[in-house]
């Protein structure tokens, strides 16, 4: 009998890109709750963000 396992509400692209963020697009960005995606990368990885950041960036769609 197979599993029952967790549904997925996602569907997740097959390719990684590579992408370089600047301070405009990585405000732009939203992530948990609301907060700029710059928000995360300085308070996390103590990047500067008004310089650009180099990111693997993976795309999901909702399904």
């Amino acid at each position: 009998m197979p599993r029952v396992g967790p549904a997925h509400f996602y569907k997740k692209y097959t390719r990684i890109r590579y992408q370089q963020l600047d301070l405009q697009t990585a405000n732009s960005v939203k992530t948990f709750r609301g907060l700029p995606l710059a928000n995360f990368l300085r308070d996390k990885y103590g990047l500067d963000t008004n310089k650009p950041v180099k990111a693997k960036v993976h795309l999901y769609g909702q399904t």
